[in-house]
């Protein structure tokens, strides 16, 4: 199940008088922009603003994604890496092994 798909099966709480719900954006990287609720937010802050803020917020997650998938990359790319090395000496003993079977 991809994250866009885990995404689209939250369930988020309706924003209210008391709290105000801003749901993900479909790519989990950010914020939806049409979640100004006039009945709630009108006498707070003025939907160009809100819409403002959202897009500072969206910035902020999209560098810590992108800082994230960078870390995941570089990690992914060591175990890979390992894992080519242990293959490589198996293969390299296992020629060794071949090779004094066959010319003794």
């Amino acid at each position: 199940m991809t994250r866009a798909d885990l995404i689209l099966h939250i369930k988020y709480p309706e924003t209210n008088r008391t709290k105000i719900i801003i749901p993900t954006n479909q790519d989990g990287n950010g914020f939806k922009k049409t979640c100004y609720s006039d009945e709630y937010m009108n006498m707070f802050i003025s939907k160009e603003e809100f819409n403002e803020v959202i897009v500072k917020a969206d910035l902020v997650v999209q560098r810590a994604y992108s800082l994230q998938r960078k870390y995941d990359n570089k990690t992914i790319s060591s175990r890979i890496m390992l894992i080519y090395a242990m293959a490589f000496l198996v293969l390299i003993a296992a020629l060794i092994t071949f090779y004094q079977g066959a010319f003794g």
